[in-house]
């Protein structure tokens, strides 16, 4: 586990898809959170598939990080 209420998984998806760090993690404000979370629903959005209504695993883990609040990030 990171020192962030992230999975390593989610800490690679951040930097995959959209080069964000986790030293970049650590000095974020609440308002570039939310825009990260904002990322993360517009690309779980973009993962479902039209005829099935499934999302792709990467979906779902976008899903999880914008379920995390700001005051969650640092908790461990």
């Amino acid at each position: 586990m990171s020192k962030f209420h992230l999975s390593e998984i989610q800490l690679k998806l951040l930097e995959d898809e959209f080069g964000i760090t986790s030293e970049q993690l650590q000095t974020l404000t609440k308002d570039e959170w939310t825009s990260i979370r904002e990322k993360c629903f517009w690309l779980e959005c973009n993962e479902v598939d039209d005829n099935t209504g499934d999302c792709s695993e990467k979906g779902e883990i976008a899903a999880d990080i914008a379920d995390v609040t700001f005051a969650k990030l640092f908790m461990k």
